[in-house]
């Protein structure tokens, strides 16, 4: 069965289930992409049952909110983009537990060098801040400050040990590879949430 949106703009069958995968793809309720859009709930549930449709304009706007063209919207063509982003997603989680990993041995391999046990905790705990960030952020806060947050970590990490901050701290070449590894890794966690958040 054919559908139009309000105006006459022809979608393809699955345009309904496309706005409720976008929708969990990036982690929205129905209540925040109707806060998003200004329209109710119901109207959002709506949408992804195929009950309705949404006009021209405000299929732009959930394009925009999902970061996908209008085109790729309608024609229900993004399936493999979704799934590239849901790998992406994957490759994040990857990553942040490595991070993590290397901090926590990193860490546990210091003794009684108050300046290193300070620099891991602080990575740690910041590491785990701006990972946990970006489930309760949207927009401009998850797609820019989040990734350059990421980064500026991961670059003062490698930073630290190059320009060797906590002489005091750090015990041999071993405790300085777990930092600078880190330090990439953490890099690379905010180019990977990039891709995932960038306008495609």
């Amino acid at each position: 069965m054919e559908s139009y949106l309000k105006g006459g703009t022809k979608v393809t069958p699955g345009f309904s289930d496309q706005l409720k995968k976008l929708r969990l793809e990036h982690s929205y309720t129905q209540k925040d992409v109707a806060e998003q859009l200004h329209v109710s709930r119901q109207t959002v549930s709506s949408w992804e049952t195929g009950r309705n449709t949404p006009d021209l304009e405000t299929t732009k706007q959930l394009a925009k909110l999902y970061n996908v063209t209008t085109d790729t919207l309608l024609s229900f063509n993004s399936k493999s983009k979704v799934t590239q982003s849901r790998s992406l997603a994957t490759s994040l989680q990857v990553v942040f537990w490595v991070t993590i990993t290397l901090l926590i041995v990193g860490r546990l391999s210091l003794l009684n060098t108050k300046a290193g046990l300070f620099w891991f905790d602080l990575l740690i705990c910041v590491s785990f801040v701006l990972h946990f960030s970006i489930h309760f952020s949207n927009g401009v806060i998850r797609r820019t400050l989040l990734p350059i947050a990421h980064g500026l970590l991961g670059g003062l990490s490698v930073l630290s040990i190059w320009l060797n901050i906590f002489p005091a701290g750090f015990e041999g070449f071993q405790i300085d590879s777990f930092v600078v590894v880190a330090g990439i890794l953490l890099f690379a966690e905010g180019i990977l949430l990039w891709k995932i958040e960038r306008p495609k």
